[in-house]
């Protein structure tokens, strides 16, 4: 086997064929290792200026695994370092390697380590997020890699999810019984129409933005004309996916929206928003009730409530897998700073400091501006400047 890395959108676009073909060859594909959702987030997400390192092992002509990956350069306790990071990074919820299903996994990993310590000058710290344990990947890539390299595992996240065989018998049946006569309660006040499944319409996609947007005045992806976009083009469809809208229309207007993504059999729910004069009505559960059901009518294998533990995604499962952030050393003369960096954060982490942790390196960066701004020649300017930067510091930490 051979290993190559891509570093340019150029070459990206050339590997459509061989991606598509390993994505159809895994053993457990999702939708964000597909090339029809990476393209989609390189033309409309990232910035021009990214710059990919993807490493792409063939076996003679097959491409039998793909780490995409990009490069950005950080500054880690004020020293520059060159990390490595999925290229899906806040895009998706799971991040991971495409490995072919028929080679052996620790043979694949081996050959992208080894293709990363053959461009050992180039990065400084491999930092793999949203590693789910879903995929056995997640394990190798610790154990393998952390042979040759120090190594920093933690779980960032619970991620529940649904296996439709076990569906309706683990439902909370007492929450389900009091969601459906919601349902009915509603239907006698209001008249009700409600939606299973139905294709994009330019009218349900921008009642949803609307919605998010209300909802989440200052973090809704939508505030990004980028991430409209992106969405908008996965709505047109793509190679083995598609996204799927169900909404609740009252008195004629839609006041409740779920978007998932069907692909491979599989749901994903990607957005649940709803009109808050509504909330106590419970629509948002009144349409996931309905919208579960239907899936495993259509023979459905799994629903994925993707990221989160909010409380209502556990009245239809008690399953749950979880994600990981794997940090990988270079064995270079950064080695020891990245090793006490990390050490330290972890520490932080586990005793429940790593709000101090920030405040401090905020206010350590914000004396280093005010010990700059002393050098002014103008004295009185000096000191007032001074005297304002540390009462604003100062509120910072306390």
């Amino acid at each position: 086997m051979n290993a190559r890395i891509v570093s340019t959108r150029a070459e990206f676009k050339l590997l459509e064929e061989d991606w598509n073909a390993l994505t159809d060859s895994m053993e457990s594909c999702d939708p964000y290792d597909t090339f029809d959702w990476v393209e989609g987030s390189l033309n409309h997400v990232h910035p021009p200026g990214l710059k990919l390192f993807i490493v792409v092992v063939y076996d003679e002509a097959k491409c039998v695994a793909i780490a995409p990956l990009q490069i950005v350069t950080e500054s880690r306790a004020f020293v520059k370092t060159k990390v490595l990071r999925p290229l899906n990074e806040n895009q998706t919820p799971y991040c991971g390697f495409c490995l072919h299903k028929e080679y052996s996994e620790i043979a694949l990993l081996k050959e992208i380590m080894e293709a990363l310590e053959e461009r050992r000058g180039e990065w400084d710290l491999l930092h793999l997020t949203d590693l789910n344990t879903k995929s056995n990947m997640t394990f190798l890539v610790e154990k393998l890699w952390g042979d040759h390299y120090k190594t920093y595992a933690h779980k960032s996240m619970i991620t529940p999810y649904l296996n439709f065989k076990n569906y309706p018998c683990k439902i909370n049946k007492r929450q389900i019984r009091e969601i459906e006569r919601k349902e009915r309660k509603l239907c006698k006040e209001h008249e009700v129409s409600i939606r299973i499944d139905q294709p994009y319409s330019k009218e349900v996609w921008n009642r949803l933005v609307e919605l998010n947007v209300e909802k989440w005045e200052k973090t809704s992806k939508f505030l990004s004309a980028g991430n409209r976009r992106f969405y908008e083009s996965l709505a047109a469809g793509w190679r083995k996916g598609r996204l799927s809208f169900s909404y609740i229309e009252i008195d004629g207007r839609i006041e409740a929206i779920s978007v998932c993504v069907v692909f491979n059999r599989n749901v994903y729910g990607k957005f649940m928003n709803y009109a808050p004069e509504f909330a106590r009505r419970s629509i948002g559960l009144i349409l996931t009730n309905r919208l579960l059901h239907y899936m495993h009518e259509q023979g459905m294998e799994e629903c994925d409530f993707e990221d989160g533990t909010q409380a209502y995604k556990f009245y239809w499962t008690d399953t749950v897998r979880n994600n990981y952030h794997i940090q990988v050393v270079n064995n270079n003369g950064k080695k020891l700073w990245l090793v006490v960096q990390i050490s330290l954060r972890t520490m932080a982490q586990t005793f429940g400091i790593l709000e101090f942790y920030h405040r401090t390196q905020s206010f350590v960066r914000s004396m280093i501006r005010v010990r700059k701004r002393g050098k002014s020649k103008d004295a009185e300017a000096r000191d007032i400047t001074w005297q304002q930067d540390v009462e604003m510091v100062g509120n910072r930490v306390h």
